[in-house]
C-alpha cells in the first residue's frame, strides 16, 4: 500500500487473491482504487464460490486458480485495452522525479511560464514540468480552451469572464485576449446551452 500511496496517479495491472491476508483482498482492493483511480484490478481465486462482493470493487476480470495461460492473457489483454480507453481522460506530466497522470476532470488552467508550464486544480496546486502548449493540446479534450497566449482554461470551471479575465472555480483569475474573447463567448452559450437540453 505504500507504493500505491507513494504513486497516486500510476496506472498499474494489480492481481489480487480474494483471500488475501484473511480474506481481506477485497478490502485491499477497494483500498486501492480510492488512492489509485486509474489502476486495474483482477481478482484470483482458488474457491469455487467468490464472495459477491466482489461486484463492489471495480474490476476487469476474475480468474480462477489455479491459474490458466489462457486466460491470464485474456485478462491482460482486456485491463490494457481499458487503460488505453481511459487514457484520453488524464494529461501525462512528466517531471525530474516521476510521471504524473493528472485527470482532465481536475484541471482548472494550465499556464505557460517560458518553457515550463503550471496545471493549476481545483484547489489552486500546481504540478511543474517542461513542456510545450503544442504537446499539451494534444491529451486535452474540447472541454478545454487556449483564452490567452500563455494560458489554456477548462471551460466547465469558469464562474465569470469579463473583456479583460477570466475567474475560475477555484477564485483564481486569468487573462483573456481580446482576439479570443468573442469566440470564448460563443463556446460558453454553445456548453451551457447543451449542458442544459442534453
Amino acid at each position: 500500500m505504500c507504493y500505491i500511496e507513494d504513486h497516486k496517479e500510476q496506472k498499474n495491472i494489480i492481481f489480487i487473491d480474494i483471500a488475501f491476508n484473511l480474506n481481506n483482498g477485497i478490502e485491499l482492493a477497494s483500498k486501492i482504487k480510492q488512492i489509485q483511480k486509474s489502476s486495474v484490478i483482477i481478482f484470483m481465486s482458488d474457491e469455487e464460490e467468490y464472495d459477491p462482493s466482489i461486484y463492489d470493487v471495480d474490476h476487469v476480470y476474475f480468474l480462477s486458480k489455479p491459474l490458466n495461460g489462457k486466460f491470464v492473457k485474456n485478462a491482460l489483454v482486456k485491463a490494457v485495452d481499458y487503460i488505453e480507453e481511459n487514457t484520453n481522460q488524464y494529461l501525462t506530466a512528466i517531471t525530474k522525479s516521476e510521471i504524473v497522470m493528472i485527470p482532465l476532470e481536475e484541471i482548472t488552467f494550465i499556464e505557460k511560464e517560458k518553457r515550463k508550464v503550471h496545471v493549476v486544480d481545483k484547489e489552486g496546486s500546481k504540478t511543474s514540468f517542461y513542456s510545450s502548449f503544442e504537446e499539451i493540446e494534444t491529451q486535452l479534450s474540447t472541454d478545454f480552451y487556449r483564452c490567452h497566449n500563455s494560458y489554456i482554461i477548462n471551460l466547465h470551471k469558469i464562474r465569470s469572464i469579463d473583456s479583460k479575465c477570466i475567474l475560475m472555480s477555484n477564485g483564481l483569475s486569468v487573462p483573456v485576449s481580446r482576439a479570443h474573447i468573442k469566440e470564448l463567448k460563443e463556446l460558453l452559450i454553445n456548453l451551457y446551452f447543451n449542458i442544459k437540453i442534453g
